[in-house]
């Protein structure tokens, strides 16, 4: 399982390729991060840890991302878009290790946020707009949305979380420490979440 910080850029378009990138990157709490990626640290030790995926969609490219559709079971990264207080929904950007070049939009709803306490659970203190996740597909829905659960294993849940504590310009990570909680690590300020196996 990927521990620590995930960030996702999408790069945009460059002589005809569109590059999308997702990286685990360092933080006190990164655990085994960059270890089953395979990719080594830059000569500080710091950084990017490690290069999950990148894909072109150029004309010439047969690129199995540009036709891969997550499927019932799947492990997938999305980041949280909207909330209301049955479900949140998502754009899901990576199956596995592997980024879509097309966003599919996705659902996760309060039964299946977490698998204890179901009925206390709140979407507005598990997830917010802009968090990173991981989910598993539960199913393909209705609507054209998936059907998506953080439930179903403690690696499941929020990966990545801006600090909305500071000025956005600071662009500050909040920090894992339960599996229910965030700290802003200026303020020190805490937030609920449902955390992916904090340490």
């Amino acid at each position: 399982s990927i521990v620590g910080e995930v960030a996702v850029t999408e790069e945009g378009q460059e002589g005809g390729r569109k590059v999308l990138t997702v990286a685990v990157v360092p933080s006190a709490n990164a655990g085994m991060a960059g270890r089953r990626m395979g990719a080594g640290n830059d000569e500080k030790g710091e950084g990017q840890l490690g290069i999950i995926a990148s894909a072109s969609s150029s004309s010439s490219s047969s690129s199995s991302a540009s036709v891969l559709v997550p499927r019932v079971g799947d492990e997938v990264l999305a980041r949280v878009t909207r909330l209301n207080p049955r479900y949140a929904t998502v754009d899901v950007i990576c199956v596995g290790t592997k980024p879509l070049l097309k966003t599919f939009r996705g659902i996760v709803r309060v039964q299946d946020v977490r698998p204890t306490e179901i009925d206390k659970v709140e979407i507005l203190h598990s997830f917010l707009p802009g968090d990173v996740i991981r989910a598993v597909v539960i199913s393909l829905g209705e609507s054209r949305a998936l059907l998506l659960s953080t439930a179903k294993d403690i690696h499941l849940g929020v990966l990545q979380a801006k600090s909305p504590f500071v000025p956005p310009h600071q662009s500050v990570d909040m920090v894992p420490i339960s599996w229910r909680e965030m700290q802003c690590p200026v303020t020190k300020k805490i937030q609920e979440r449902k955390v992916a196996k904090p340490n």
